[in-house]
């Protein structure tokens, strides 16, 4: 009997300290939508509870990492602008936004594999911002 209860702590302790690990939050849904030689379209929905600020971001695939490319979607390239009042997006609402391959220092950016993504406050447990929700990779050629 005492083994059976040790076993239960054990896997109790185990379940819950990789579950204390993943902080993401996920409550954006980001959906891909039109794509022309000048721009890619991609829609933002609320699946939280809640109001929830949100921003978008560009990342780009190298290897196994996923490199920032373009900072805030809203802010136009070669600006200092960090995005300081954050709009908010309500329960199941949706936003669009467009990008026009432009890197932060408005460079068009090198074909390859990208993403959108959104992310949160920083984590300290996770060592970097927590992702709040992020696109399907698409390629651009």
């Amino acid at each position: 009997m005492r083994h059976i209860k040790i076993v239960v702590v054990l896997a109790l302790f185990f379940l819950s300290s990789s579950y204390a690990l993943s902080e993401d939050e996920h409550i954006f849904d980001i959906i891909i939508g039109e794509e022309s030689q000048q721009t890619i379209t991609v829609m933002t929905t609320n699946i939280s509870k809640e109001r929830a600020l949100y921003g978008l971001s560009v990342e780009r695939q190298e290897s196994d990492k996923w490199i920032p490319v373009r900072g805030a979607l809203s802010c136009p390239c070669r600006s200092l602008c960090a995005a300081l009042v954050a709009p908010t997006l309500d329960i199941n609402k949706s936003v669009m936004a467009q990008w026009n391959y432009l890197d932060d220092m408005c460079a068009k950016v090198k074909p390859g594999f990208y993403r959108f993504v959104s992310y949160g406050k920083w984590s300290k447990k996770l060592n970097r911002n927590i992702l709040r929700g992020r696109s399907e990779p698409f390629e651009i050629k």
